[in-house]
C-alpha cells in the first residue's frame, strides 16, 4: 500500500504513533481521543451533543450493549 503525504496548510492534527497504536484502547476510544484532541483549545460541548452526532450513537465506548 502506497502511502500519500502532502504539506499541510491548516486544519490538521498530528497524534503520536503510540496513543494510536496503543492497543489497551479500543478503536472507538481511539477515534474519540483523535476527536477531542482536533478540536481548538477551550472547546467545550457536552458528551450527549457528542454522541447524538455521532453514527454510533451512544453506546459505551466499551462496546456492549445498552440492553
Amino acid at each position: 500500500m502506497q502511502i500519500h503525504r502532502s504539506a499541510h496548510v491548516r486544519a490538521f492534527t498530528v497524534l503520536p504513533n503510540g496513543l494510536l497504536q496503543d492497543r489497551r484502547l479500543s478503536y472507538t476510544a481511539r477515534g474519540l481521543l483523535a476527536d477531542l484532541l482536533s478540536r481548538p483549545d477551550g472547546w467545550r460541548e457536552d458528551g450527549r451533543q457528542m454522541a447524538d452526532s455521532s453514527p454510533q450513537g451512544r453506546v459505551p465506548s466499551d462496546g456492549r450493549s445498552k440492553n
